[in-house]
């Protein structure tokens, strides 16, 4: 379902400004794939600090 997913924006996400991230579970592009480090999710949960902003809490809702 290419274009499906949630945007996520709004004041108070960053400290650097307006950030807009746009989710969507589905595998990545092939053009990126070769570039991506995969990292085990609960490996990466363990430590929501290494995330970029408020991406943890992002990910933390999508696995509700």
């Amino acid at each position: 379902m290419e274009g499906a997913g949630t945007l996520y924006s709004g004041g108070g996400r960053t400290l650097t400004g307006q950030t807009l991230s746009w989710v969507a579970l589905a595998a990545p592009p092939a053009e990126l794939r070769a570039d991506l480090q995969r990292l085990p999710l609960a490996e990466a949960l363990v430590n929501p600090r290494q995330f970029y902003a408020d991406h943890a809490v992002i990910v933390d809702k999508l696995l509700d």
